[in-house]
């Protein structure tokens, strides 16, 4: 009995020094995302994502990332591709330092400075961004195809809110 009660305390010790409650209680999560996305009269999206995290320096350390899709492949096979721009970059509403990287489908955009780690708690990123062509005119109606908070996450997320502003006349 006593060598089994060692053998189970070794074990639990062993879990605790090798960085696994680490992952298991780990608080790190985005607390918020907001986009708003607002349709011009050509079909341009203006998008402004703010995005709230709780940064503990384990994954979030530098900064986030954001990836964008910007090749396409419609319902009969034609593939097309999207313009993506950044227009902006906020960090706890100051300018923040970013990269757009290419990826094999379309854009990779690295928010943060790789010389500098966060302090840890609260941040919110805010991106400005204009895509086009996320929107399809078909005869008996249009149609508004565009992901609002993205793919890739490797947290969860407490709160979403996606506000969709369309153009003067538009009817939904």
């Amino acid at each position: 009995m006593l060598n089994r009660s060692l053998h189970l305390f070794l074990s639990f010790l062993f879990l605790f020094s090798s960085g696994l409650p680490d992952i298991l209680f780990s608080r790190e999560k985005i607390l918020e995302y907001k986009s708003t996305i607002e349709v011009e009269i050509d079909g341009t999206l203006d998008v402004t994502e703010e995005i709230t995290v709780f940064a503990e320096g384990r994954q979030i350390k530098r900064g986030i990332f954001r990836d964008f899709p910007t090749k396409y492949k419609d319902k009969v096979g034609n593939y097309f591709k999207v313009d993506f721009q950044v227009k902006e970059v906020l960090r706890d509403g100051f300018l923040e330092p970013y990269t757009v990287q290419n990826k094999s489908n379309g854009k990779s955009v690295r928010i943060g400075n790789n010389n500098i780690f966060l302090r840890p708690g609260r941040h919110t990123y805010t991106l400005k961004y204009q895509t086009n062509r996320q929107i399809g005119f078909f005869k008996d109606f249009d149609e508004l195809y565009f992901n609002a908070i993205g793919h890739g996450w490797n947290f969860s997320i407490d709160k979403i809110e996606a506000t969709l502003i369309l153009p003067g006349n538009a009817e939904i």
